[in-house]
């Protein structure tokens, strides 16, 4: 379904050229899709469910085995996905790094990326057309810098705050035209025109439409695209018994690493012993859970005031 899910909104972006369609695809990549696949790309799940009592596992095969097959057609076509072209306006759908070189009606352009994008917002982009001349340039603004988890009311940060994307050429600082989720720069391109995203990424708070039932009174945390969950293996099997405070301050985040960080949360009650005691919990990107063999993992935490 995940993978289905990517093939829809990539045809429904090149139907109507709007990103609102890329940011469910990218959210999906990142973090529903590649949660099926072993880090090794030997075992593979068919759920991807936001909470596990620690039953779920990764399998080499299957009696049905559709989905590893197609994980073997998506994982190669990524690429295609990256870029995308009508007429002479260049597409610059996902922030990934590497080479391309792309045909317009007017012109050839030779592109490279530089990021660790999803892991940090800054993308250098560098364009080599073959000849000097006008074209167009839309570079994606993912909806989450624009405080919109996804398209439409389901999800939301619980404060709007967050870093101003930049955006220069050549070094220079240059005004934000944004139209349909892209950053639109039309201007005689030169061979090194050197383009510099700054997309901030601070870690934020998610909370659920109020219809949401089961989410009600429980939050969950995202750094731009990457959605992150907690397991019992970091968490000294106590995570049925944590909660995050609601007033947590975000100052008091301590990031641990790249893939990891640390929030305050305090520990309801279990025993005398553990009443109220407070600590740190581990987070971790949703796409590397069930790794370290199977234990309890949330997306979703209780919170409380």
């Amino acid at each position: 379904a995940g993978i289905a899910n990517v093939f829809w909104n990539h045809r429904m972006f090149l139907l109507h050229g709007d990103a609102k369609y890329l940011d469910v695809l990218e959210r999906v990549v990142y973090n529903g899709l590649i949660s099926g696949v072993s880090f090794k790309g030997d075992r593979f799940f068919y759920p991807n469910p936001l909470a596990s009592n620690g039953e779920h596992e990764r399998k080499p095969w299957f009696g049905c085995a559709c989905c590893p097959s197609n994980i073997a057609r998506f994982m190669p076509s990524f690429p295609g996905y990256i870029y995308a072209v009508k007429d002479s306006t260049l597409y610059v759908n996902l922030f990934v790094q590497g080479h391309a070189e792309v045909a317009l009606t007017t012109n050839s352009v030779k592109i490279e990326q530089t990021t660790a994008y999803p892991y940090d917002g800054a993308v250098k982009i560098v364009l080599n057309p073959e000849k000097e001349g006008v074209f167009t340039l839309n570079i994606r603004i993912p909806g989450w810098t624009r405080n919109q988890p996804v398209p439409g009311d389901l999800y939301r940060y619980e404060t709007q705050k967050t870093g101003k994307v930049t955006l220069k050429i050549n070094g220079d600082r240059q005004p934000m035209n944004v139209a349909k989720g892209f950053a639109f720069i039309s201007r005689d391109w030169k061979k090194g025109d050197t383009i510099e995203l700054n997309l901030p990424m601070p870690l934020r708070r998610v909370v659920a439409h109020e219809k949401v039932e089961a989410n009600r009174g429980r939050v969950a945390f995202e750094k731009g695209p990457i959605v992150y969950c907690a397991e019992d293996f970091d968490n000294g099997g106590q995570l049925d018994n944590l909660m995050i405070p609601a007033d947590i301050k975000f100052s008091e985040l301590k990031k641990m690493k790249i893939e990891q960080h640390e929030v305050p949360a305090l520990i309801a009650e279990v025993d005398s012993k553990h009443q109220g005691k407070k600590k740190h919990i581990v987070l971790i990107p949703y796409y590397a859970w069930a790794h370290r063999g199977k234990n309890k993992m949330a997306v979703w935490l209780p919170t409380f005031l």
